[in-house]
């Protein structure tokens, strides 16, 4: 019998989520769903199978808030987030985008966006804490 390994019986989920800036402004979505109340996010989602990260994070964004992604400037975080008692798990790279181009507006295929908003910086810190 082979060894177990204890993530054997945990899903593993891996995220790409964008931190959009621009002139001192930062691109937030606000999900569709009321049950989620009025909070606020940066726009990212599920990386795909078969995708690569930056590919995910690409489609995402175009997906949630419009923007065409011209640059990643770099990898501004690594997440781990830990559900033990759902048996899930999962990995959350944020990306800072230096360049992007486009109207914002959620094109989102699966209806989960309901307001796409260029934020000032001091209020999307407050968004992102409610």
């Amino acid at each position: 019998m082979g060894t177990r390994h204890t993530s054997d019986a945990t899903h593993l989920d891996l995220l790409a989520l964008g931190i959009l800036r621009r002139a001192g402004q930062l691109v937030m979505v606000r999900p569709a769903d009321e049950a989620v109340g009025a909070r606020w996010f940066v726009p990212g989602g599920l990386i795909e199978g078969g995708e690569l990260a930056v590919e995910g994070l690409r489609r995402e964004l175009r997906e949630e808030t419009g923007a065409e992604v011209i640059g990643i400037c770099q990898l501004a975080f690594v997440s781990h987030i830990d559900r033990p008692v759902d048996h899930m798990q999962a990995i959350v790279f944020g990306f800072a985008i230096h360049d992007w181009q486009g109207e914002l507006v959620a094109d989102d295929p699966d209806h989960e966006i309901g307001e796409v908003a260029l934020v000032p910086i001091g209020e999307a810190c407050q968004r992102l804490r409610a």
